[in-house]
């Protein structure tokens, strides 16, 4: 198997290029891994907030939102309060719609914060209802 540089990927049409990872430029591979990293922080997550019995909004990552452009990944629900998470690994940063959305709920009193794991996320919960949840 021949690796083509990026150099020359970049200027190639893709139905040009080789196929499987050999045909992706550095930039697209590491988009695609921060896409599968962030999907396994939101399995993760879902999956604490399902044992917890503590009930969300999960915006899926994995296909075309049907919700408002920019709304965080997840909307949690305790005692009559909201709390949104919005997931970014490591080195990537909330897009212009999502400062926007988060922006606009903070100003509505909803406390909004962007995690880069489900640790953190889960952290972020057990502060902000002040309650030891194990």
């Amino acid at each position: 198997m021949t690796i083509v540089p990026d150099h020359i990927l970049n200027i190639m049409h893709p139905q040009d290029r080789p196929k499987g990872n050999a045909g992706k430029t550095r930039v697209e591979c590491e988009q695609k891994y921060s896409h599968k990293l962030e999907k396994d922080e939101h399995r993760t997550f879902s999956q604490w907030l399902d044992l917890k019995e503590i009930p969300y909004i999960h915006a899926q990552n994995h296909k075309r939102s049907t919700i408002q452009i920019g709304w965080p990944d997840f909307t949690i629900f305790y005692n009559g309060m909201a709390l949104c998470i919005e997931f970014k690994v490591k080195g990537n940063k909330p897009s212009e719609d999502q400062v926007r959305s988060m922006d606009k709920l903070r100003k509505n009193n909803v406390d909004c914060f962007v995690c880069e794991t489900a640790v953190e996320a889960i952290d972020r919960i057990r502060m902000w209802i002040k309650q030891d949840i194990k």
